[in-house]
């Protein structure tokens, strides 16, 4: 993780050095890119301290189930009670990729279109 967010921002200082150097015609959009790039990278920075704390951190019971962990009699009447609604324990599908199809169909599904050859039609037509 450490080595990819080194490599990361080792591109983005090229990059930005890169602006520096070069006469860009839209410096105001070149600009915002690179905040925005700078800005995700502090952010992936963040979550990555924010787990390697946790890797060395062993989950208690106290962390799942907070104050309910005190009293197991308690946390077992609610986890019942939550459990008798069916939709806390139906299994939801929350995505599938499409079977039978080849590529060039799931490209045009997705709205893809695939060079097929040269097109003879009016150029109106498209």
């Amino acid at each position: 993780m450490r080595l990819m967010l080194s490599r990361v921002e080792e591109q983005l200082n090229q990059r930005v050095g890169h602006l520096k150097e070069a006469s860009d015609p839209f410096p105001r959009i070149t600009r915002a890119t690179v905040q925005a790039m700078t800005k995700e990278l502090s952010n992936i920075r963040m979550t990555a301290k924010r787990l390697s704390s946790l890797a060395y951190h062993v989950v208690s019971a106290e962390d799942v189930y907070g104050a309910h962990a005190a009293h197991p009699e308690c946390l077992a009447e609610a986890l019942k009670r939550w459990l008798d609604h069916a939709d806390n324990t139906r299994s939801v599908q929350l995505a599938m990729a499409p079977q039978g199809m080849s590529m060039a169909e799931f490209d045009i599904s997705m709205g893809f279109a695939r060079d097929t050859g040269p097109y003879y039609g009016d150029i109106l037509d498209l």
